[in-house]
Formats: structure tokens, sequence, C-alpha cells
């Protein structure tokens, strides 16, 4: 399949991270609706901190992917091939 072809099929963007004092979840800005959440837990070595950048990287997600695919497009000619093809394995992953 074409990567040009791969389109999202999740919930638009943008997300917040928001902290309910348990947990932190992953919302689409503006709504209640909870799209995932992180959890501390101390015996598998995530911490409070950890949780946090966890929750925040997820929340960045569709921005992420956005820019990615704008590098793709705007500076496929001027990229080496493996950067190219690593890119474009990483929206294949995202999108698949």
């Amino acid at each position: 399949m074409d990567i040009e072809e791969l389109k999202f099929k999740g919930t638009k963007g943008p997300w917040v991270a928001s902290n309910n004092s348990v947990y932190w979840d992953i919302k689409k800005k503006g709504s209640m609706q909870c799209l995932a959440s992180t959890q501390a837990n101390e015996h598998l070595g995530i911490d409070e901190k950890v949780e946090e950048a966890n929750a925040k990287l997820i929340a960045a997600a569709p921005e992420l992917l956005k820019a990615l695919q704008w590098i793709c497009e705007e500076l496929k000619d001027k990229m080496s091939v493996h950067s190219l093809i690593r890119t474009q394995k990483a929206i294949e992953k995202a999108l698949k």
C-alpha cells in the first residue's frame, strides 16, 4: 500500500493530557471522553513523572504525526533514502 493512501482513522486532534489525581487521561481537546489513560505502577518502574511524560507524549501524537507527514512530503527530495524509509515506516506504524 502506498504511504500517501493511508489515512488516520482515529479521533482527530488536538488531544490533551490531564491529571485526574489517579490517572493521566488523554482526551480530545474540549471533550470529556477519555481516549486513553496512563497509571503509575511502582512495581513496573513507572513513577508519577514517567506516567506524566507518557501521557504527554500520547497527547502529542496527532500533532507529531502531522509534522512527520509534512516532513516526509515536503522534504522527501532532500532526505537520504534511509531517512525517508524510516520516516515512512513510522507513519505506516501509526496508520495501519
